[in-house]
């Protein structure tokens, strides 16, 4: 049984839920004197304790095209219905009334004195662009003023860091970009319009933070004939945004490209090689040796051909690469080694993912090698410098290649194996990292003669890694 908030009179006169006694609507409805204005069929007045005021068909609607509708879209309309004719009283507005020249059934409708019509569609569920934009064309084609407003409570929120946020939906962006980059809300709870310009650069963000909405109570905005709302201090507030956002812009590519010209003399190749004399100097006075030498010994054990790889394009590492690269293999690649506990035991290789270096994860706390090389000692201005240009500094590797490059090196030693798909495709953009599988036991020949050799080298420490920190088994102190 098809629903309807609005019905004629065989009299000829528009009835609306609302706008007669209820007494009276029962009293037409049972002398049936309701009709349909699509069919011409009876209708009958119905309400209850769970049923709200309705009109309905003792039979489905001839005409069809009508679809039962919700309560918020009820509310909606007669919220939009009850502002017209507060702000235009000498107006003939009505809801669900039909627009005989297109055949549409305007969900408000308010005709001046003049013959001139106003159309309110309230939207709150799913609309196809095709129908949007045939029906916007079939109202401007009749020259009939209109007004698209979307349900506030129909967008969902959403709350981060960053603040609150609306999350649009496909149907507020196709209203946004049907009415020039605004888009109108109606909040039927607090009985206001909200309004929020939308530039097309940002319309594919799909988030707008609330404070950013314009809101203000029915009764204090006014619309024109031609469904034009007049909200020229709403104007000025996201014209004053705007600008605001275009200075921002503007400092930033001058701070970008004051990074980019002193990132450059940085690339010089008499600067590289100081910066390589530098690093090689400071390598013993640095903090991160101290740590090191608790696992290292370096006139004790020839790892020097493991700690000492010349990568090409490492300028992003403030550190000479004996330190980096010996705290990465002690703290990363022998501790998943350690953790898995698969030495001689036959299970799965314990892998290594170059993502989980030198990327945080929801959930997950940062890796020991990311908190104290990737965060500390990473040249941050080259770094923006190579996102800003690649082009310009595309000699420079950024930090993931860079590791990648080192594990590679490892694995042709015989320490790791590489088993990254289709290994060809490192990208700078980070969009394939590398996956290597920890092989203590495959160690060549001239680097350890047995196995037990490498267990004598590891043992010798008795360190353990424990709630992000290490400790020394022996003595039961933290290291360093």
């Amino acid at each position: 049984m098809v629903k309807r908030d609005t019905c004629r009179h065989r009299n000829g006169f528009h009835v609306a839920i609302g706008s007669n006694s209820e007494r009276q609507l029962r009293k037409w409805s049972k002398a049936k004197q309701l009709v349909c204005p699509e069919c011409e069929a009876a209708l009958i007045y119905r309400r209850g304790d769970r049923v709200t005021a309705h009109f309905a068909h003792l039979a489905f609607c001839a005409q069809g095209g009508y679809e039962p509708e919700s309560d918020s879209h009820r509310k909606g309309k007669l919220l939009v219905a009850q502002w017209l004719r507060a702000q235009f009283p000498q107006n003939e507005t009505r809801c669900e009334a039909v627009i005989e020249e297109t055949g549409q059934r305007a969900d408000v409708l308010t005709i001046f004195p003049g013959g001139r019509r106003l159309v309110v569609e309230v939207q709150c569920s799913r609309l196809p662009r095709s129908e949007l934009e045939h029906r916007m064309r079939l109202y401007k084609t009749a020259g009939i003023g209109q007004l698209w407003l979307l349900d506030w409570q129909s967008l969902r929120q959403k709350t981060s860091g960053r603040g609150r946020f609306l999350k649009l939906t496909e149907l507020s962006l196709l209203l946004t970009h049907a009415q020039h980059d605004r888009l109108y809300l109606l909040d039927r709870e607090e009985e206001e319009i909200g309004y929020v310009r939308l530039p097309i650069q940002e319309q594919h963000r799909r988030l707008v933070e609330t404070g950013l909405v314009w809101k203000r109570k029915l009764a204090e905005i006014r619309i024109h004939p031609s469904g034009k709302l007049e909200l020229q201090e709403a104007d000025a507030m996201f014209e004053a945004i705007h600008l605001r956002k275009q200075q921002e812009a503007h400092r930033r590519r001058m701070w970008e490209k004051r990074v980019v010209e002193r990132m450059e003399v940085w690339l010089l190749p008499e600067n590289v090689q100081r910066l390589i004399r530098r690093r090689r100097e400071q390598r013993e006075q640095h903090p991160l040796f101290s740590v090191i030498s608790v696992f290292y010994h370096p006139w004790d054990y020839p790892l020097m051909q493991v700690f000492e790889r010349q990568i090409e394009g490492d300028q992003l590492f403030k550190l000479d690469p004996f330190l980096w690269q010996s705290f990465l293999f002690f703290t990363e690649i022998y501790r998943s080694y350690n953790r898995s506990s698969t030495f001689s035991r036959g299970r799965r290789r314990p892998r290594l993912f170059v993502k989980r270096l030198v990327h945080s994860a929801p959930g997950r706390p940062d890796r020991i090698f990311k908190e104290q090389v990737i965060d500390r000692w990473i040249n941050r201005p080259l770094q923006t410098a190579k996102r800003i240009a690649p082009e310009t500094f595309a000699s420079v590797k950024d930090v993931h290649e860079v590791i990648y490059d080192y594990l590679c090196g490892l694995a042709e030693l015989g320490f790791l194996q590489n088993i990254t798909p289709n290994q060809a495709s490192i990208t700078a953009n980070g969009k394939l990292y590398g996956t290597f599988e920890v092989l203590f036991d495959r160690f060549y020949p001239e680097i350890f003669n047995t196995n037990a050799g490498i267990r004598r080298f590891f043992q010798q420490h008795k360190l353990q890694f424990i709630w992000r920190e290490w400790y020394d088994l022996r003595t039961g102190e933290r290291f360093p």
